[in-house]
């Protein structure tokens, strides 16, 4: 679960750049957004008093034959990117991204290792 001072933006920022499916929400009081991340969930939480949104990081692996075309595709988002893809001691290519309410995504490469 991350937490958002907006939905609206929160909406563009992880359907519009990261290509996230929104799922059904059994829970129908505007607080809230549901996402599906492969065989997971990810829950995007309205905090109306935005000082208590954000900084939470999570992460979301890419399959091994996908990792570079889905980072290039962010990329070409405009999005800013706070850490250029590189492949790191464990061999597994990762960047990082901030949404707009300072949650960190981490993409990462999936692997044995990931």
């Amino acid at each position: 679960m991350v937490t958002v001072g907006d939905l609206d933006v929160a909406r563009e920022f992880y359907e519009d750049v990261l290509g996230l499916e929104e799922i059904e929400c059994p829970v129908n009081d505007g607080q809230r957004i549901w996402y599906r991340i492969g065989g997971q969930q990810l829950h995007v939480n309205l905090q109306e008093k935005y000082h208590k949104a954000g900084f939470c990081h999570f992460a979301i692996a890419i399959a091994e034959d996908k990792y570079h075309e889905y980072a290039k595709k962010v990329s070409e988002t405009g999005y800013k990117i706070s850490a250029e893809s590189q492949k790191f001691e464990d061999g597994i290519y990762r960047f990082f991204l901030d949404d707009p309410f300072s949650n960190t995504v981490e993409i990462h490469q999936a692997g044995k290792n990931a």
